[in-house]
């Protein structure tokens, strides 16, 4: 005892004298980002490791640990968790490796209950120590060795291939007919190829079997045997043997060729060893009863028989097994799954003959919270009550659910031949002389030992023939199978054809950046190349676009595999000799599906060919703790893949969920428009944030975590703060209602943000309790301006479900709503969310990442408490897009009303006054851009007021404050040449009167589209200029509907697009800050149709006395109308406007002006359509013909313009893909509405190739 203390002492003495890893320094925790949930925050630190990492244990300790009181709230919620807290912390710690880099990972829970109070640790010390691994490993391979893993090309790169298809495990045939069919010239040479259908291993990848290995064929006459692997694969355990079934594929594959110049593989023979072992005249078998036809969930790997015992409470299943050894040791394993608030009990009897024998009892436990339904298993012993006809009988009596998932029978059985082919094993290892009843001249028997990364080894191994027997002997190891096989049978199962295999050779591809998988299908390949082109030539990355049955092929035996595809990509990362070199993205071009083969009715009816396949946890009953795993392709380190939830991705992966070519076009015509920057403006500079009511305000805590970290890490960028609680609820039917903050929403859908952050409560189908926004608002929206959205919310994104999602209808709108979206596919927790998003957006809005790469290092480097949140949240979206922050340049102010901009300077702006800026745009480091000429667009706002929130919740004991910059004072553009500027704004005596800093966020951009960004915030609103202009005139305004022909009474259609123009000598007030000063539209009188259109006026170029407004109206009902419009000027003046007008649904678009350019064409040309549609869904379709009439070129789609312009490029290819002759030829452009009527116009295109 004294001696075991010792050596503790002298370990732990070892681990923190010897020198530190690295010197660690004081490190601070953020409570601004962590808070107390439903679970526990964690700290979390990683800290990179020597190259020697793998040759060291490693220990951590906590050092200096300052505390606080917890505050009062927070202390609550913990006596509330029932949590029992240490009085010092325990410092957890493991060790992983992210891009070939060793990495410490340490977390620990920064809380404790210490002198009878809670405390919370606001820094601490990491003291790290190393001691070596005994004995000392192998040193990690080098990239060289690595290297050598793989084929420089695959046997598929020449030649011609057939693939088939296996169902089952066993022997098969071909006929010499069947060969010729498949188009073989001399069936004698042809050759087999692959290792059929298992699932691949998902640990340790490096040994998994690469490209195509030669399985032998044993020619009987004109026929060929061999054996295959069908989908389900058996290991050795403690009660016999337990099954894996391939959750990717309901066959295994395998190749066929034909080689003239070498002879095909045969058999190789194996002689029966000469000295005797253990005789065996029986072995262990197995039997199993399994359908996957129905998943609770629609998530996770496990499926059950598609029968309810709530409505059937007793099933029997009788297994034919003949030659069972008689009172032979056997066990029946049973696993069910049942969905009752209380235990339930599931009943086993075995009958052998129909004698039956109760074998024990099945507890499953109860179902409650996130968990939706409990599975169970057990094994039981039914010795002596197995026969050749066995039933197994269970009874579940409960008023709860339950489904049969599988049965399994281990038992003992007579070795012989039975059939076409029998398999069989011994049941230990060792000399084994094998002896096999009814065997005559045409037994033989075929060993298949597993030889890992080698592949199998098929060997004959030759016996002899006595009085009906074969024997033989052979030394066994445990992972050996044998098969005896009659050749004389005609019962061998025949293959399926699948088909001929193009030439492919992905082991010889060169180095790539990025890989665009499409599914088998490849019905959308042609967008893919087309994104591919645009990473190309916009991001300079090497893009491969790859099939994924081409995947399959090489890396699984052409089985549908998830491990296949992260086989590939650890190819290229193997091969890697720099991180230059080593693949970055990962996108997966295609929608997946929880059920990956698609055997459940809810996907049935769809085709495994136009998806791509998802990584599903075992775990499916728990909506927190399943989940789909789109980081598991990139897992590329040879240590990763014994703990998921710890594993680190080295490449950022990210999947469009197109389910059709017209989707995936729709995807890439958005990616298209958002690189080439099309819709370039001041939008870029603003993000929205949306924080959701409830839960002690701390959804609305979290996004002002939020918004302080994005203007820490950007402060050029504005925010747009929309808390629920800051509106008035409202009490519907269907419960509490936000009416204002959907409408804020719309509003700021329709202005533009470079990001919709939102944080609260969701579904599939909506955010928050409220559905203050949901699906259907997302798949309405028409703005062509493109944010990021991100919900640190439950499910908004469940890629895997068959059901639509709020995140792929964001995707997937043809026109509008979202260039991307990261959303949770399952249930999350607050608590681990907030920081992971934190983190993300400090490498978008910081760093300057692409989304999939932020993504990537934020899961990476945070460690929650709940381990599956991190892996909750996907991208759908393209990895490799960057956020399109307008970052290139920066505007900077140089002077103020004639003054220059120094140090520490305030200015004061008056109410009544004119302020004159002037500044310029540099480059980051300071330096003018005398070459940028174009517009500069500043927003001016006034010092950040408090808003206290309305407590529209009865629980809350306090209400939520935040500061926000709610006054805007003015919105103008005005020119930039030379790199300079000057803009003069009018300061309206409506402002409120502050010694708090304003704040002006410049937005820039040339006629190149290079863009700046930048702010100045040193001035103050107060007071009011001396000697005001004596002014009691209001505003000039025209009102226009659609178009500026519209004049008093015209038609409009069911959505108008609403368009203002307004004059004042002294300038337009759209502060808002007086009650009533609004710039507003109201309809037919009504106060609920009353729109605020402030944020809507923009000042024109270089003059604050003139702007306008455009707002889309919300549809309205048919018939007569009125808009009135009210408008102030800064010296509140105001005038009023009511205009009639006269709805009419359906009514056709007046086509204006039509043209091509440049005409005459030579490559391309661009077909420019006018209309008086502005943000209006319209049906847009070109016909060319030549003058014969033939009609060459067709083109179609859905197009909503911010403008009055409808663009639409033409590569002069017909619809056969030809490329079109010189001459001249007609084209007609018809414009349609939604329902309405059609409006045509034809003219002439004339074409002169070089």
């Amino acid at each position: 005892m004294h001696v075991r203390n010792w050596l503790v002492v002298l370990l732990a003495w070892l681990c923190f004298s010897l020198p530190q890893v690295r010197a660690q320094e004081f490190l601070d925790v953020d409570w601004d980002v962590m808070q107390i949930d439903s679970v526990l925050p964690v700290f979390s630190h990683a800290i990179p490791l020597e190259a020697d990492f793998n040759q060291y244990e490693y220990r951590v300790q906590l050092e200096y640990p300052e505390f606080e009181p917890l505050p009062v709230a927070d202390a609550r919620r913990l006596e509330a968790m029932h949590i029992a807290l240490p009085a010092y912390p325990e410092v957890e710690s493991y060790v992983g490796v992210d891009s070939k880099q060793g990495v410490l990972y340490t977390s620990l829970v920064p809380l404790v209950f210490r002198d009878g109070k809670y405390q919370r640790i606001t820094s601490l010390k990491l003291a790290v120590g190393r001691i070596p691994k005994h004995p000392v490993l192998t040193r990690a391979a080098t990239s060289s060795t690595m290297a050598d893993r793989y084929a420089p090309a695959s046997v598929l790169a020449e030649g011609r291939w057939v693939k088939i298809a296996v169902a089952e495990t066993g022997v098969y045939r071909i006929s010499h007919s069947e060969l010729r069919a498949m188009g073989f010239s001399n069936p004698s040479k042809v050759r087999l190829y692959g290792h059929g259908g298992h699932m691949m291993a998902e640990e340790q990848i490096q040994h998994c079997i690469d490209d195509l290995k030669e399985v032998p064929l044993y020619r009987r006459g004109s026929d060929v045997l061999f054996y295959a692997h069908g989908v389900v694969s058996w290991k050795r355990s403690t009660h016999g043997f337990e099954h894996t079934v391939n959750t990717y594929s309901t066959k295994g594959y395998y190749f066929l060729t034909e080689d003239a110049s070498a002879e095909p593989l045969p058999f190789a023979s194996q002689e029966s060893l000469a000295e005797a072992g253990v005789v065996v005249d029986t072995y262990p078998d197995y039997v199993l009863h399994e359908k996957d036809e129905f998943s609770w969930l629609h998530r996770g790997r496990v499926f059950f028989e598609n029968v309810d015992y709530k409505t059937s409470p007793a099933n029997s299943y009788t297994f034919y097994i003949p030659g069972v050894v008689p009172e032979s040791a056997a066990n029946v394993k049973v696993a069910f799954g049942a969905n009752s608030a209380n235990n339930s009990t599931v009943k086993v009897a075995v009958s052998a003959d129909g004698v039956g024998t109760d074998v024990g009892t099945l507890s499953i436990p109860a179902a409650a919270g996130y968990t939706k339904f409990q599975t169970n298993s057990r094994t039981f012993d039914c010795s002596g009550s197995v026969a050749d006809r066995t039933t197994v009988t269970l009874l579940h009596k409960t008023d709860a659910s339950g489904y049969l998932d599988y049965i399994t029978l281990n038992f003992t059985r007579q070795l012989a031949v039975r059939g076409a082919y029998t398999p069989f094993r011994a049941a230990s290892a060792g000399k084994k002389s094998f002896s096999i009843a009814g065997a005559d001249a045409h037994t033989v028997v075929w060993k298949i030992a597993d030889d890992g990364a080698a592949g199998y080894t098929y060997t004959q191994v030759q016996g002899a023939l006595e009085n009906g027997q074969y024997k033989f002997t052979d030394k066994v190891a445990l992972s050996d199978e044998y098969v005896v096989v009659n050749t004389g049978s005609s019962s061998f199962p025949s293959v399926e054809v699948v088909g001929e295999v193009t030439n492919q050779n992905l082991h010889g591809m060169e180095p790539v950046d990025m890989v665009i998988v499409v599914p088998v299908s490849a019905k959308w390949i042609s967008q893919a190349e087309r994104l591919a082109q645009l990473h190309r030539q916009y991001d300079s990355l090497r893009v491969a676009v790859v099939r994924a049955d081409q995947i399959y092929n090489e890396f699984s035996s052409g089985t549908p595999d998830a491990t296949a595809i992260r086989r590939f990509m650890k190819m290229h990362y193997d091969r890697a000799q720099s991180s230059d070199d080593a693949p970055k993205y990962l996108l997966l071009f295609g929608d997946c599906a929880a059920d990956n083969r698609m055997v459940t009715s809810e996907w049935r009816r769809s085709t495994p060919h136009d998806f791509l396949l998802c990584f599903q946890s075992q775990l499916s009953s728990s909506e927190t703790r399943s989940y789909v795993m789109e980081e598991y392709f990139c897992l590329l380190d040879d240590e990763e893949g014994t703990e998921w939830t710890r594993a680190k991705a080295d490449a950022a992966v990210g999947r469009l969920t197109v389910r059709s070519l017209a989707q995936a076009t729709v995807v890439v015509d958005k990616i298209e428009a958002y690189l080439q920057n099309r819709e370039a403006g001041a939008w870029k500079n603003t993000v929205c944030v949306l924080g959701d009511d409830g839960d002690a305000n701390r959804h609305m805590i979290e996004a002002d975590k939020i918004v302080g970290c994005i203007q820490e890490s950007n402060p050029h960028i504005a925010v747009n703060k929309i808390y629920w609680d800051a509106y008035l609820s409202e009490n519907a039917s269907t419960g509490r209602r936000f009416p204002e903050v959907t409408k804020r929403i719309r509003e700021a859908s329709a202005e533009g943000a470079l990001m919709m952050y939102y944080t609260g409560h969701g579904s599939a189908s909506s955010l928050s309790h409220e559905l203050a926004w949901g699906s259907g608002e997302m798949a309405a929206l028409r703005s062509p301006r493109l944010p990021l959205w991100v919900t640190a919310a439950c499910d908004t994104s469940p890629i895997d479900l068959p059901e639509d999602n709020m995140g792929e209808i964001a995707l997937l709108n043809e026109n509008a709503a979202a260039i991307a979206f990261l959303g949770a596919t399952r249930s999350t927790y607050g608590t681990n969310s907030n920081p992971l998003h934190i983190l993300f957006c400090k490498h978008l809005f910081r760093d300057g990442l692409p989304m999939g790469e932020a993504l990537r290092l934020a899961k990476n480097n945070y460690l929650p408490s709940n381990p599956e949140n991190n892996l909750h949240y996907v991208l759908i979206g393209d990895p490799a897009l960057r956020l399109s922050i307008p970052d290139q340049y920066k505007v900077e102010v140089t002077e103020v009303n004639g003054v220059a901009v120094g140090q520490g300077t305030l200015h004061q702006f008056k109410a009544g006054s004119l302020v004159t800026l002037k500044g310029r745009v540099v480059d980051h480091a300071g330096q003018c851009q005398t070459d940028f000429n174009g517009l500069v667009s500043p927003s001016v706002y006034g010092g950040k007021s408090k808003v206290v929130c309305k407590m529209n919740d009865p629980e809350l004991d306090e209400a939520f404050e935040f500061w926000d910059y709610s006054q805007k004072v003015y919105v103008g553009t005005d020119s930039v040449r030379g790199g300079q500027f000057t803009f003069t704004f009018p300061v309206p005596l409506d402002i409120s009167y502050s010694e708090d800093c304003g704040s002006i966020y410049f937005y820039a951009q040339d006629a190149s589209r290079q863009e700046a960004q930048g702010t100045y915030g040193d001035f103050f609103l107060d007071g009011t200029k001396d000697n005001l202009v004596n002014d009691s005139v209001g505003p000039e305004i025209a009102v226009f509907l659609n178009s500026t022909d519209f004049v008093m009474g015209d038609r409009v259609n069911e959505t108008p697009l609403l368009m203002l123009a307004l004059h004042d000598a002294q300038g337009i007030n759209t502060t808002g800050s007086s009650i009533g000063h609004d710039l507003i539209a109201i309809i037919d009188n009504d106060p609920q149709q009353t729109f605020v259109l402030n944020s809507y006026y923009a000042s024109e170029p270089g003059d604050y006395t003139r702007g306008t407004v455009t707002y889309s109206l919300p549809e309205l009902e048919e018939g007569n109308h009125t808009i009135l419009v009210r408008a102030w000027d800064v010296l509140n003046n105001a005038t009023t406007v009511e205009v009639p007008f006269e709805v009419v649904r359906g009514l056709r678009p007046a086509v204006g002006h039509v043209w091509n350019t440049p005409n005459p064409v030579r490559t391309t040309t661009t077909f420019v359509i006018t209309h008086n549609r502005p943000q209006t869904e319209l049906e847009v379709k070109i016909d060319l013909y030549d003058f014969s009439g033939r009609l060459l070129w067709n083109h179609s789609q859905s197009a909503v313009s911010s403008g009055n312009e409808v663009s639409i490029t033409w590569d002069l290819t017909t619809d056969s893909g030809q490329p079109i002759g010189n001459g001249v030829y007609l084209y007609r452009v018809t414009l349609s509405s939604a329902g309405g009527e059609e409006v045509t116009k034809a003219r002439k295109i004339v074409v002169l190739r070089q």
